[in-house]
């Protein structure tokens, strides 16, 4: 396998297959990617000098993308921030991400922190312990704008309210059971 494995700089010709990646990798509704712009995003990756994207092909397939960004740090000459680690579902647990961490981080080696943020207790927070990443214990903060805000509001509402009506319906649908179950006796 390692033999037909290869790290690689994106380019442009990548972008639809990042796209791709990303959206499977994440598992993200088909519904919800009308509202990204992968394009846009990765393209932005692979063409402005303080940021990466980087990809591994097995057997000239592209089947996992990285991207990250360099910004100035207090305790080394740069930080790192990986932003994307993704790989296609099939090829996940078969030793492809290891492989474009480590070759990401032999690609950047020298004084330098790489920083990564993902959920705490999650898969990929396993993973990335096994890459020797430590948990600082910093949480991640996000202010969004007000429209997005309330956006998030409306949605988390009605949320609440199918589950109570979900709930209910329930409920009711046991009872229903029940009395089917007693009128059959």
């Amino acid at each position: 396998m390692k033999e037909e494995t290869k790290f690689v700089e994106l380019t442009e010709a990548d972008l639809p297959g990042c796209g791709q990646i990303y959206f499977a990798a994440f598992q993200k509704p088909d519904e919800t990617k009308p509202f990204y712009n992968t394009d846009r995003y990765f393209g932005r990756y692979i063409t402005d000098p303080d940021k990466y994207a980087y990809g591994i092909r097995y057997k000239d397939r592209l089947v996992g993308i990285l991207t990250a960004m360099q910004q100035p740090a207090f305790y080394s000459a740069y930080t790192i921030y990986v932003d994307v680690v993704a790989i296609l579902p099939e090829y996940q647990r078969k030793g492809f991400g290891t492989m474009l961490m480590q070759s990401f981080f032999d690609s950047v080696a020298g004084d330098t922190t790489i920083a990564l943020n993902t959920y705490k207790n999650d898969t990929p927070y396993q993973f990335y312990k096994k890459l020797h990443f430590m948990d600082d214990g910093i949480v991640n903060l996000q202010h969004f704008p007000d429209v997005y805000t309330d956006m998030i509001e409306k949605l988390t509402q009605e949320n609440a309210e199918l589950h109570k009506i979900w709930e209910s319906l329930t409920k009711e649908n046991a009872e229903l059971e029940s009395a089917l179950s007693s009128a059959k006796k």
